[in-house]
């Protein structure tokens, strides 16, 4: 006989419909009654105050402790500098900062031309001021009187 999945298929099917659970246990017997007296227990009782020895009398208590010194009072807290200020928010972020633009490149040689560059002169100096006559100035005359005859 061949064993094939059908018939262990088959198989699991019959046990599970004919499967019956086994009966529950017994239930525990309940706990015997308590036992019974024929009088009252006995009643408990607050066992009896403790009372000190009886001191004699010669006998004088000893001081009581000096109370401990009060505790020292605590550091004062350590002063900070206050905090810088702080910049003003806008609900945004503040503009970046860049750094400066570079310095502009310096400007290229002059093209050489395979000769020697024309010479640079210096500017012709400033025409000299005018020297005075070597007399002086002419003399300055009164205008001429038209002549009257007598």
């Amino acid at each position: 006989m061949k064993f094939s999945i059908l018939s262990f298929l088959l198989v699991v099917a019959y046990c599970a419909a004919n499967y019956q659970p086994p009966p529950p246990p017994p239930p525990p017997p309940p706990p015997p009654p308590p036992p019974k007296y024929e009088y009252a227990p006995p009643p408990t009782y607050a066992p009896p105050p403790t009372q000190p020895p009886p001191t004699p009398a010669y006998y004088k208590p000893p001081p009581p402790p000096p109370p401990p010194p009060p505790p020292p009072p605590p550091p004062p807290p350590p002063t900070y500098a206050p905090p810088p200020p702080t910049q003003k928010s806008y609900g945004y972020a503040p503009p970046p900062t860049y750094a400066p633009p570079p310095p502009p490149p310096p400007p290229p040689p002059p093209k050489s031309y395979g000769y020697a560059p024309p010479p640079t002169y210096a500017p012709p100096p400033p025409p000299p001021p005018p020297s005075p006559p070597p007399y002086g100035a002419p003399p300055q005359y009164a205008p001429a009187q038209p002549f009257i005859q007598a």
